[in-house]
């Protein structure tokens, strides 16, 4: 007799046990981090900054901006993510999704980002610290981003401080619309001036 009460209490517990992750998980799936971008990827595969070129990259091109705000973001623990996605038909090279929440930044990283040259690696951790450098001031907008890239001294320096260029070289006029493509800013320009801006992104190794 006390056998059977014995195994009935531990089936009893079981069953309490199991309800109890089971409403876990469910709320767990309710508080889901919401991110403020709706665009979505194929799996993406968290990792951590550890790809030896991103990493690389990241390191000069926060050495460049010499903004204490954006190193703080990358060197604290727990306020960026890297997620490496696969398999995209579009150009998208690397893109940031800020959050409410922990981790405050997601960077997305394609496998396209690899078969970019030096300067095209370097200038896309450029563009996209720039968009997290304009969601801190509580500005960001991907294509208000745009347009203030092509208007901010702030981006035109760090640019030029990429790819080595002449502090006021003509050349960073056009190059800062490199990675606008299809944004309101770019459809405003003439077919010249889109024609001037592929040649020398071409010609600098930048993607459009």
């Amino acid at each position: 007799m006390m056998r059977k009460q014995f195994i009935f209490l531990v089936v009893s517990l079981i069953f309490i046990l199991a309800s109890c992750v089971k409403e876990q998980d469910f709320i767990n799936n309710e508080l889901e981090e919401p991110s403020l971008f709706t665009r979505s990827y194929d799996e993406p595969i968290i990792v951590p900054c550890e790809i030896p070129r991103l990493k690389t990259m990241l390191t000069r091109a926060l050495g460049i901006t010499k903004d204490s705000t954006l190193t703080a973001i990358f060197t604290e623990p727990g306020r960026v993510e890297y997620a490496v996605i696969t398999g995209q038909k579009n150009n998208i090279y690397m893109q940031m999704r800020p959050s409410n929440y922990r981790p405050q930044f997601t960077i997305y990283v394609s496998d396209k980002y690899y078969g970019l040259t030096n300067n095209g690696a370097i200038f896309v951790v450029i563009h996209e610290l720039f968009h997290i450098y304009r969601y801190n001031k509580g500005v960001s907008s991907n294509d208000g981003d745009h347009e203030a890239m092509t208007g901010s001294y702030v981006y035109r320096d760090w640019v030029g401080d990429a790819l080595g260029l002449p502090q006021y070289s003509y050349v960073q006029d056009y190059l800062v619309y490199c990675g606008t493509y299809g944004s309101p800013v770019y459809g405003k320009l003439s077919s010249g001036e889109k024609e001037k801006i592929r040649l020398l992104c071409e010609s600098y190794g930048l993607p459009i």
